[in-house]
């Protein structure tokens, strides 16, 4: 079986950088981490994604899943991401997935959200972050951050001045990569 330190690095950094954006809200205790918890769906399957968020209080569900591919294919990444939010089977508001490219330090960032229009899972969102010799580089290249939006996240709108939108800016991101790459290639040396 192929190391997974990379792929659980991803959910640790990701969650650690989510409590930095929810701080200045003043919401770090209002949420509930589900980890990689197997829940059973409205279609009666059974699923872990690698992580979840919702606020407490709330659906016992997560509002947000994470599903992370380290050996995994993006195709399976995506199929993955579509399963959580689509209303009959994960109920989530948004899935989040991170591709971690074996062979290059290279993460790709997708976001996923149900489109009851289209009655489908679409996605909203793609972001590639790339380390070379150069630095780092985003592509696109126009304002690099991932926005969960507060009331997919929290199920509610927004009631004061501090709660927004979850902002994990080009910073953030590169903080997040650097730590899977540091993993990534600390367990090839």
């Amino acid at each position: 079986m192929p190391c997974q330190a990379p792929h659980d690095q991803a959910e640790t950094a990701f969650h650690t950088a989510l409590i930095s954006v929810l701080y200045p809200m003043g919401l770090v205790n209002s949420i509930l981490h589900w980890g990689s918890a197997t829940l059973t769906n409205k279609d009666g399957s059974r699923k872990a994604a690698d992580g979840g968020w919702s606020p407490r209080g709330t659906l016992k569900r997560p509002s947000v899943v994470l599903e992370v591919a380290w050996s995994d294919t993006s195709a399976k990444l995506r199929r993955d991401c579509q399963y959580w939010v689509d209303p009959l089977k994960g109920e989530a508001n948004m899935a989040i997935g991170i591709k971690i490219h074996k062979n290059a330090p290279h993460i790709t960032f997708s976001q996923w959200e149900w489109n009851p229009e289209l009655s489908r899972a679409i996605q909203t969102s793609c972001l590639n972050i790339t380390k070379s010799d150069d630095g780092i580089q985003f592509n696109p290249q126009a304002t690099p951050q991932l926005v969960i939006p507060f009331h997919l996240f929290f199920r509610r709108p927004a009631e004061n001045s501090r709660e927004r939108d979850l902002i994990f800016r080009a910073q953030d991101l590169i903080e997040l990569a650097t730590e899977v790459w540091d993993e990534q290639y600390h367990e090839q040396e």
